[in-house]
């Protein structure tokens, strides 16, 4: 194996996830009032380093097969469109990193971010209750909302969320009764604390869908082929529901209950979508048009081609790593996660789109077992690189 190619401590990929990793969080707190300093044009700076470092990773660190070259270039083609179209560089961000991760092992940059926010978290929320920096809190519902430092209650939520989706990834095999303790006790803390909606649900659905798989691992293998089964159809669900309900599903009544369930998120997307429609390759929308929805955002801003591509790619990430169930389970949960935010195609928010790079370099994590079906896939471990 050339250890070169796979996730060396200091390649220039993990340093610029790292520096790229720490300073979106430090832009999302409340540290622009008290330093006088424009901490957006510094993040649109740090924006244009990290993309450059990038590029340099992409152009002269990795080496392509010609069936890699021409799946990037037909990905790219289309992403490229979409963002002179639509004016927003975000799907092209995920998309740059998804192809800078050629070398570098997902479970090294996940337990690098697990250590992040294990430090940052608590920190800021420190600095917060010290009085070194704002809480930028906010009533929803006649409900008080703390953000603890950060910029938003939401952010602040959705930063818990990330840190428990990268907990269960790495403990996966590891995880006792003792955790759901925890489980309980975060889900109260998101609860009274940001009271972020969607931080609750994902949250929930990430614990409850954990214990599911743990549980039929151990007891139930016969109903894991069913498990599995209803996970992906969950995930489709999820990505083509959402837009087909927003566009059709308003009139009727569970429709109308799902919208009021998800705070309205639905209804105001269609009336978004009015104004719009869908375009092929993307189109820009007016930043006085607030979509919260992903797959909306995702299919009116990009494009109906990028929303087919992510579509497909999602849908196929999944399968082509049904073992590896930890994985498995959390591109679900995002996927439901999807339905009330955007963040489900951006890497700060959703780090396991990373994993997009194994189907698109056709590498495979081996000998490793499929809760699902129980049995071994593949032979060997990691792939040595030509």
């Amino acid at each position: 194996m050339n250890e070169r190619y796979w996730g060396e401590p200091h390649s220039l990929f993990s340093l610029s996830f790292a520096v790229w990793f720490i300073a979106e969080i430090l832009f999302n707190t409340t540290l622009g009032d008290v330093l006088p300093v424009n901490l957006d044009r510094i993040s649109s700076m740090m924006d244009c380093i990290v993309f450059l470092l990038l590029l340099i990773q992409i152009a002269f660190f990795q080496v392509y097969s010609h069936r890699e070259l021409l799946s990037i270039l037909l990905v790219t083609l289309p992403i490229a469109a979409s963002t002179v179209l639509s004016g927003s560089v975000r799907i092209m961000g995920t998309w740059m990193f998804i192809v800078a991760f050629k070398y570098t092992d997902l479970d090294g940059i996940i337990a690098m971010a697990y250590r992040i926010l294990r430090m940052m978290i608590p920190a800021i929320v420190f600095l917060c209750l010290i009085g070194l920096l704002p809480d930028a809190f906010n009533y929803r519902f006649g409900v008080l909302r703390h953000a603890m430092g950060f910029n938003h209650p939401n952010y602040f939520g959705m930063k818990i969320f990330q840190f428990s989706a990268c907990y269960v990834y790495l403990h996966w095999h590891s995880l006792k009764k003792g955790d759901g303790v925890r489980a309980v006790l975060v889900l109260a803390f998101l609860y009274f604390i940001p009271h972020s909606v969607t931080s609750i649900l994902c949250t929930a659905v990430l614990f409850l869908l954990t214990i599911a798989g743990r549980f039929l691992q151990a007891k139930k293998r016969a109903l894991l082929q069913v498990f599995e089964t209803a996970l992906m159809l969950s995930a489709v669900l999820c990505i083509a529901g959402t837009v087909l309900l927003t566009i059709y599903g308003m009139n009727f009544p569970l429709g109308q209950a799902l919208d009021a369930w998800m705070s309205y998120r639905f209804s105001h997307a269609k009336q978004i979508y009015a104004v719009y429609k869908i375009s092929l390759f993307g189109q820009s929308i007016s930043s006085g048009y607030l979509l919260d929805s992903g797959y909306m955002d995702l299919i009116l801003r990009s494009g109906l081609l990028v929303y087919l591509l992510f579509f497909a790619g999602y849908i196929g990430n999944m399968s082509y790593h049904k073992n590896n169930p930890a994985l498995y389970l959390l591109l679900c949960t995002f996927g439901f996660y999807g339905i009330m935010e955007y963040g489900v195609y951006l890497i700060a928010r959703n780090l396991f789109l990373l994993s997009f790079a194994d189907i698109l370099y056709s590498r495979r994590k081996k000998q490793k077992e499929n809760i699902f079906s129980g049995k071994i896939r593949g032979a060997g471990t990691k792939e040595k690189r030509e």
